[in-house]
């Protein structure tokens, strides 16, 4: 884009699709604005998943005043990726990000509650974890979503675990993705690392489709986002339900949604509209 724009100064769009909206400053959606003079666009976006320090915090203060009253905002309130066990957790943690939105409900239950194991050195136990996770899996994928402090660590520790299977990511390397089992590392580290760390916190929680095993030295981040749990021992979560939304500006256009996870989509009018100054 960036390409073409600098070779005509005049090429726009007419309408615009954006996925991962939560992510985009201010100064970047001015960019797109000024690109698409009929303001036609189709968004999708999770505040709940914001991790970047200049994203979306509202829709509503980010595109009332390029579309004042044609804004629409659909949301979805069925999360069809996470199961309800899992979503508990989530929901305890989204809770300390400052957001106030409805929980949707979880589509779909699973055989397993999360497992909490409390450990000395976390690169010491992952590899022999790991190995226990993927004989639970079976056939699946297994991720291992681990701080940026640790990330070289944890990976030299599961090199060679049957590499093509497990993934290890940072949070932001992993979001998007879903995998069968995650194994979290050290979810306080998460958290400090990042202003907006309960956010990436929420987005490692929901990359798991089946299971969920939190591996941890340091204590657990708070008695609020984690409230059923003891940091020493293993345990297991309750059952609850999370949400996403979808935002829209265009009566034609609906809220896209993902087949395994409800995401906040939104649409920009077709009509009117000229190049924001």
């Amino acid at each position: 884009m960036a390409e073409h724009a600098t070779g005509d100064r005049e090429w726009t769009y007419g309408h615009i699709v954006v996925d991962e909206a939560q992510e985009l400053s201010p100064m970047m959606w001015r960019v797109l604005m000024r690109r698409c003079p009929t303001r036609s666009m189709t968004v999708v976006g999770d505040l709940a998943q914001t991790g970047a320090l200049n994203g979306v915090r509202s829709w509503e203060s980010t595109f009332r005043p390029y579309v004042a009253d044609r804004l629409r905002i659909e949301t979805l309130t069925v999360n069809y990726r996470t199961p309800a066990q899992l979503m508990e957790l989530a929901t305890a943690v989204l809770r300390q990000t400052g957001l106030h939105q409805p929980a949707p409900v979880s589509a779909r239950t699973t055989e397993w509650d999360p497992v909490f194991t409390a450990v000395p050195d976390v690169p010491d136990a992952v590899a022999g974890i790991v190995r226990d996770e993927l004989d639970l899996v079976g056939a699946g994928t297994l991720g291992v979503i681990t701080p940026h402090s640790l990330l070289d660590r944890v990976r030299k520790a599961v090199d060679g675990v049957l590499a093509d299977r497990v993934a290890v990511l940072t949070v932001p390397q992993a979001k998007g993705l879903e995998f069968d089992g995650v194994v979290l590392v050290e979810p306080a580290a998460i958290a400090s690392e990042s202003v907006r760390g309960r956010n990436d916190l929420y987005v490692a929680i929901t990359r798991a489709t089946q299971r969920l095993h939190v591996l941890h030295a340091s204590p657990l981040p708070s008695a609020h986002s984690f409230p059923l749990h003891d940091a020493n021992d293993r345990m297991t979560a309750n059952r609850s339900s999370m949400s996403h939304h979808a935002a829209g500006f265009m009566p034609a256009v609906r809220g896209m949604q993902d087949t395994r996870a409800a995401s906040r989509s939104v649409a920009l009018p077709v009509s009117g509209g000229r190049l924001a100054p």
